[in-house]
């Protein structure tokens, strides 16, 4: 729903879960890599991290940050 693609999704641990996902390169971006960690604190609290990297630093057109439609679609699937 981010418009990414997954790569991989592994469990860490109990408790922890890492998906790596990338932005493919296009006409005006050379792309990004995303790593969104998943920690399950306790019953009631999930910790969720995003991490976005530019492929290359001179490529000023990628998006930059996929945290907020990564984060709002997690907390609506854990609600529903």
């Amino acid at each position: 729903e981010a418009d990414l693609a997954i790569e991989s999704v592994n469990k860490v641990d109990d408790k922890t879960w890492m998906i790596m996902a990338k932005k493919s390169t296009s006409a005006w971006s050379w792309g990004e890599i995303v790593r969104v960690t998943v920690i399950n604190l306790n019953t009631n609290q999930t910790e969720v991290k995003v991490y976005t990297k530019k492929r290359s630093s001179i490529n000023v057109t990628a998006k930059g940050d996929y945290s907020t439609p990564i984060l709002t679609n997690i907390e609506l699937k854990l609600k529903s």
